[in-house]
């Protein structure tokens, strides 16, 4: 019932948003759950985004790997461990699909692999019912103001949002964090790009 009250046109309504930047698991710092149980906690958002990257996946990419790390599937049962208490913490979320959380998909694609032979991204990750993927998110606040929330729109943010004629907030570039504002003739939006809890 919450999980469908919050949709509205596709968009979903918020008063209070809490969104979480790229996690990386099992990479992530080792107090990056902590901390963002602590800060729901305290700020007692109704609605949780993700912009992705909630897992890491190194195993399973494309590029040269470091023969001492994990397999695939020790990496992603870690991976998925590490997830639990945010599991319990934040039942209903919404996560923008990203370049790692989709590398099982590009690499079924690589091998030829019909969609309908591979898992939903939920049952990959054993993750709740109310964790919903999408391309992007769309999220509109009380006063009107609209939001879209993805995994990157390319490295130049305030350009990106500018485009598409919204408030963005984006994660993928892991060095940066900032929030840049532009104007149009009625209203003043923002373009935050919000780093990772990737352990250095």
């Amino acid at each position: 019932e919450i999980f469908e009250k919050k949709k509205q046109n596709n968009r979903l309504v918020t008063n209070r948003l809490m969104v979480l930047s790229d996690l990386h698991a099992p990479v992530n710092h080792p107090d990056a759950i902590e901390f963002i149980i602590q800060l729901k906690r305290k700020f007692n958002p109704d609605l949780v985004c993700s912009v992705g990257d909630e897992v890491d996946l190194a195993a399973f990419s494309y590029h040269e790997k470091e023969p001492m790390m994990p397999s695939a599937g020790y990496e992603l049962e870690q991976a998925i461990k590490i997830l639990q208490p945010l599991y319990k913490e934040i039942p209903v979320m919404y996560l923008a699909e990203s370049n790692h959380g989709s590398l099982v998909y590009r690499k079924a694609k690589t091998a030829g692999l019909p969609n309908r032979v591979i898992k939903s991204y939920r049952e990959i990750l054993s993750a709740p019912v109310g964790w919903e993927w999408r391309f992007e998110i769309q999220v509109e606040f009380p006063n009107g103001s609209k939001c879209v929330i993805h995994h990157s729109y390319g490295a130049n943010a305030l350009l990106a949002a500018q485009r598409r004629g919204v408030s963005t907030i984006t994660g993928h570039h892991h060095t940066q964090q900032a929030i840049s504002f532009w104007k149009n003739l009625d209203h003043t939006h923002f373009a935050a790009v919000i780093g990772c809890f990737v352990d250095e």
